[in-house]
């Protein structure tokens, strides 16, 4: 069942609010049934890791420096999904990915080893991860291009 409306409860007033909405929707159509679920909040990335990626992939896209030149942004958050992602879902969510690395590893033909690639990538979405997991996603790529010889931007949010 979809929700119909989210109230994060902080205190007594955001409790109130969702009282009276859920109050308004049974006098309005009191022959339906609601059902009000009360749990933790369990956040996933937010905004701000989500522009930092981006942020990053752009600076990459954007260097000269070694092995690391010549890709757009597109494919440089396909990367992060795909090098630093899966391993952090293989380990917090018991995915296996052993299958889907084999048939990439057997593509001799560039263009379809990178259709593979691309395949695979799209199948990931940051969003799968929780918050704490993208951060540690993130530290691995901040490290990896540090390694590579480029320092990327860490916004102010983070300092």
């Amino acid at each position: 069942m979809k929700p119909i409306a989210v109230y994060p409860l902080t205190g007594k007033m955001p409790l109130c609010a969702a009282v009276a909405r859920a109050e308004a929707l049974l006098r309005d159509e009191p022959d339906t049934l609601y059902e009000i679920v009360i749990r933790k909040h369990k956040s996933t990335r937010s905004i701000e890791q989500n522009s930092t990626l981006w942020m990053w992939a752009t600076e990459l896209q954007d260097t000269d420096v070694n092995e690391l030149a010549g890709h757009d942004k597109q494919w440089w958050y396909d990367e992060f999904k795909l090098k630093f992602e899966i391993p952090i879902l293989e380990r917090d969510e018991g995915l296996n990915f052993d299958m889907d690395r084999a048939i990439y590893a057997e593509q001799t033909n560039p263009d379809r080893k990178e259709h593979m690639r691309k395949l695979l990538a799209d199948s990931l979405h940051v969003s799968d991860m929780g918050v704490e997991q993208t951060s540690e996603a993130m530290e691995a790529f901040m490290q990896y291009a540090v390694n590579h010889g480029v320092l990327l931007t860490i916004p102010e949010e983070r300092i």
